[in-house]
């Protein structure tokens, strides 16, 4: 079986990135919940973390490119590794829930099936769909925290950009990247040159909502703006058992 990394040389990813229509994700800041559901919610105070929790956070985000966990996927679009399973749909009670805590179904964004995407040798790609880059990233961290304990799950505050205050040097795998753009980004390596994330809604352009894994230089980085969010020093937390909205 192939896999498709996105690892590459400077020179080439910055190629690479230049080729690819870029856009955040514009619509993930729209709608906001109604306050007075938050009852059950426990915001930014939680159960005290004697682990590291960034490998599990880092394996969530590979899980979502492919069920290997290794970083790779079978699936390439304009040299970025794509995901080539239905991540979002394996897990419907973590997608109801984690679509609650964004406030809308319209805030979730098109997660799940499939984005047809004609790549530069003019085949055609099947990758597979994770919505929103906010719904997204909080998928991946809610569902890299089923271990939390006390049916606590790791998320990221609820609404805004303001959360994310270091910066983007200090990142390290398992941090969220968030810029006004807005956008939001999970790293999964850091290089001399830059930052690898794996994100959904920015590769091919926003509104075709694919879940990627590419890579943002220093340059890059600063021009767009972005900041970095470690989830995990002082969680956000949410009940696995609460409210939930389904949208499919």
């Amino acid at each position: 079986m192939k896999y498709f990394w996105s690892i590459a040389p400077p020179i080439l990813a910055v190629l690479t990135l230049g080729l690819i229509v870029l856009a955040g994700c514009s619509d993930q800041e729209t709608l906001q919940p109604d306050s007075s559901a938050y009852d059950d919610i426990e915001d930014t105070h939680g159960i005290p973390l004697a682990q590291y929790w960034g490998d599990r956070i880092v394996s969530e985000a590979f899980y979502a490119l492919n069920q290997s966990r290794s970083g790779g996927s079978t699936v390439s679009y304009h040299g970025s590794a794509m995901s080539d399973w239905n991540y979002v749909e394996s897990d419907r009670g973590a997608d109801r829930r984690v679509a609650w805590w964004i406030g809308s179904c319209t805030a979730r964004g098109g997660a799940g099936g499939i984005a047809r995407l004609k790549d530069w040798d003019g085949n055609w790609k099947d990758c597979h769909r994770g919505g929103y880059c906010r719904f997204f990233a909080n998928l991946v961290l809610y569902r890299s925290s089923y271990g939390w304990g006390n049916g606590k799950h790791l998320v990221l505050p609820r609404s805004g950009t303001g959360y994310a205050l270091e910066d983007v040097h200090q990142a390290q795998p398992g941090w969220i990247l968030q810029s006004a753009m807005p956008h939001t980004a999970i790293v999964v390596v850091v290089y001399s040159y830059g930052l690898d994330v794996v994100d959904a809604n920015w590769v091919s352009g926003n509104g075709n909502f694919a879940i990627s894994r590419h890579l943002y230089t220093w340059e890059q980085l600063a021009n767009y703006g972005f900041k970095a969010y470690n989830p995990w020093a002082s969680p956000t937390l949410m009940d696995q058992n609460g409210p939930e909205i389904q949208c499919y």
